[in-house]
């Protein structure tokens, strides 16, 4: 469900005011020009590099080659040590401390600052930086699990924890997911102690504070929201969480308290388990997923076609198993990567992935280089997750899906049922993703086995499995390949909801408080045919790219600081 990018997330969500330098009486001899020719000649050096490198990466994720993997990782060493060098990050510095009255060239002086601020490391740890990573990925990517000696995908394990009642079967399903984690696990602590040696050279306390400065979030902040959703959801998580207990065992023929991790929906109970009466994959099994998606698009005046012409979308052997959105070369060449099968998952996968590519396809292509992405990770998730969630509403499943009148009248209710949990679910194993990646990072030393088992138990009220010591987090793609990234999922999901009470308020001339738009008027934006709504995204956010930072774009596009009380009195 996550947009993994080519480059490092700092490249796409470089935002200004992380750090604060002393102003230097030199500047006064530096004209605005001579700052303008100095990054115009650091981008002419660095965009054809990234060209190749993103290219050269999404090669390596759809084929599998080792030597895709190894010319990509060859060109991402030789792009960071542009980034390394000490007397263009002084000279950064310097122009940092001015008062540019060009509000684009200030831009891109804060967003390029904290590039080579990221790189302010020797050759050799960029290199092994590099190494390892791209080792690891490349080990995650063509990892086939096994069953009984016979390799599965992950469509297939996700079938079996979907459908199976076969408990054995399940929990050799889910063990078998695991099993990667012991591949890479010790790969994994000795990458995040590296990690935190290069933040510590450039100044932070550890790689988890640094990767959020760098998003221009500071760690409390992170932390301290996550706490309140916590806190916010702990009661109607207990209600939910007995529901679904009681719905699965009654499934398999078991009692609630002997249910175990493997009997749950997905392999890291971050999906919601999919309601007897709502079995909609059958719907979905004659469907044209791509046609149904560049419909949906082009109801919004928005077009995919070009996209989806350049994507690889269907599973093969040694393909990254996961989905994924790209802008090659922030100009035109925009690509996702899906393993698409005929089921729901992937219908709002595919949407969701061709959100990120259409923000980025209507990003201003006369903005300069630097500021052709989006403002933050958490925007263009936001924005995915936004598009995301009508794929479950009334308008997409009677014009997309075809169904009745009667059995939109049954759906309905479930439906906005499903997603309520599925926000629930998502946030609290978010909420373990994050707390995991922060305490880690602080003490990589310590069990960290034991550390993510005791954060499933405290926020997801998962049973341990007894007498088992394996690297489970490792199973996780993000902790080795996307890391210090989760957040912007609950962040994006927060803006979302910000947004669709702005859209709302637009719509009904709304006047006074955004938290005063009836819900009733929220949820009647379906984004079926509704060009208009289209073109606010587009004018609002995606047009703006990272001209702005994410402060800025949230008040920009909806009025007001990005809050969780738009979130909360959607679904809670």
């Amino acid at each position: 469900m996550f947009k993994q990018f080519a480059i490092f997330a700092s490249l796409l969500i470089l935002i200004a005011g992380c750090i604060k330098e002393v102003p230097n009486p030199k500047f006064s001899k530096t004209s605005e020009k001579e700052v303008r020719m100095f990054i115009d000649s650091i981008v002419n050096e660095l965009a054809p590099i990234e060209k190749e490198w993103n290219n050269t990466q999404y090669n390596a994720w759809e084929g599998g080659l080792d030597a895709d993997y190894q010319k990509a990782a060859e060109l991402e060493t030789l792009y960071r040590l542009k980034l390394s060098d000490k007397e263009k990050f002084e000279k950064l510095k310097l122009y940092k401390s001015m008062k540019i009255k060009d509000p684009t060239l200030k831009r891109e002086v804060e967003v390029l600052y904290l590039m080579f601020l990221e790189n302010q490391l020797d050759k050799d740890i960029i290199e092994e930086l590099v190494k390892r990573s791209n080792a690891i990925e490349k080990k995650f990517n063509t990892f086939r699990a096994k069953i009984d000696d016979k390799e599965v995908s992950m469509n297939d394990i996700k079938d079996i924890l979907r459908t199976s009642t076969d408990r054995e079967l399940r929990k050799k399903a889910y063990l078998a997911q695991k099993s990667i984690g012991r591949e890479i696990g010790k790969e994994i602590v000795e990458l995040m102690k590296i990690r935190n040696y290069a933040a510590n050279k450039v100044g932070f306390k550890d790689y988890y504070e640094y990767r959020l400065a760098i998003q221009e979030l500071d760690k409390d902040y992170v932390l301290n929201l996550f706490d309140k959703l916590v806190n916010l959801t702990e009661e109607p998580f207990k209600v939910v969480k007995k529901e679904i207990d009681d719905m699965i065992a009654s499934n398999l023929k078991i009692k609630p308290e002997e249910l175990m991790p493997w009997d749950y929906y997905d392999p890291f109970f971050q999906e919601a388990p999919e309601f007897k009466e709502l079995s909609v994959d059958k719907y979905f099994q004659k469907l044209d997923l791509i046609k149904v998606a560049t419909d949906f698009y082009k109801g919004l005046n928005m077009d995919p076609t070009d996209i989806i012409e350049r994507s690889s979308l269907y599973e093969k052997p040694k393909k990254n198993p996961h989905a994924f959105e790209m802008s090659v070369d922030r100009m035109n060449d925009i690509r996702i990567l899906c393993n698409l099968k005929n089921n729901y998952d992937w219908m709002s996968t595919l949407i969701h992935e061709l959100g990120h590519a259409l923000y980025d396809k209507y990003t201003d292509k006369n903005l300069p280089w630097l500021l052709r992405s989006p403002a933050s990770s958490f925007s263009t998730e936001g924005i995915a997750q936004l598009f995301e969630r009508a794929v479950g509403k009334d308008g997409f499943l009677k014009k997309y899906v075809g169904l009745s009148d009667e059995e939109r009248a049954k759906f309905r209710y479930l439906f906005d049922k499903q997603l309520r949990y599925r926000q629930l679910i998502f946030l609290r194993w978010s909420a373990v993703m994050v707390n995991f990646e922060a305490q880690a990072y602080a003490n990589p030393e310590q069990d960290l086995s034991k550390l993510w088992w005791d954060l499933v138990e405290k926020y997801q009220h998962l049973k341990r499995i007894p007498d088992r010591n394996e690297p489970d987090y490792a199973a996780k793609i993000h902790i080795a390949t996307v890391p210090v990234y989760y957040h912007n999922y609950i962040l994006g999901e927060l803006f979302g909801s910000q947004l669709l009470f702005a859209i709302a308020a637009k719509h009904i001339k709304h006047e006074g408080r955004l938290i005063d738009v009836p819900l009733s008027e929220v949820n009647k934006i379906d984004f079926i045919d509704m060009p208009d709504v289209g073109e606010f995204l587009i004018d609002r956010v995606f047009f703006l790219g990272a001209r702005l930072n994410w402060k800025e774009l949230v008040k920009y596009s909806t009025g007001e600081e990005l809050s969780p009380e738009f979130f909360a009195k959607q679904f809670f």
